[in-house]
């Protein structure tokens, strides 16, 4: 993170140097330092500007709908991925659970309600036979 904010400062402070020296070449005429990186630089730019203005100028309805559909069903995709872990993920947790076997009778209030449960049904079965 702060390799990012350094970098950010220093290429912050040379676009605001570069562009204190075009004032200063304009209004005052004064060479600066700067003026042999600007020099290297504009053919550079040029060129990008060019590479960028014939993309843009390739770009039609067609593309632009089928890139968008193209974004659409990445995260469609991704949002099946990740339901699809996440119920992976709680199937198995399920399926750890359902195979562990636990004796309720040692267990306090849960024995109790089965005893329960079951003298109803014996009292019951033996109304039913009468």
């Amino acid at each position: 993170m702060t390799l990012e904010l350094w970098l950010m400062i220093v290429s912050g402070a040379g676009m605001a140097g570069m562009l204190a020296s075009g004032y200063l070449e304009r209004s005052r005429g004064l060479k600066t330092p700067l003026r042999d990186l600007s020099a290297k630089a504009d053919p550079m730019l040029s060129s990008i500007k060019g590479s960028a203005s014939q993309m843009i100028s390739r770009i039609t309805l067609k593309n632009a709908v089928l890139i968008a559909n193209r974004g659409f069903v990445f995260v469609v995709r991704l949002f099946i991925k990740g339901f699809r872990e996440a119920h992976d993920l709680l199937n198995r947790i399920v399926e750890k659970a359902s195979k562990k076997t636990e004796d309720l009778s040692r267990s306090g209030a849960a024995s109790f309600y089965l005893k329960k449960i079951k003298e109803g049904k014996g009292e019951k079965q033996i109304t039913e036979g009468l």
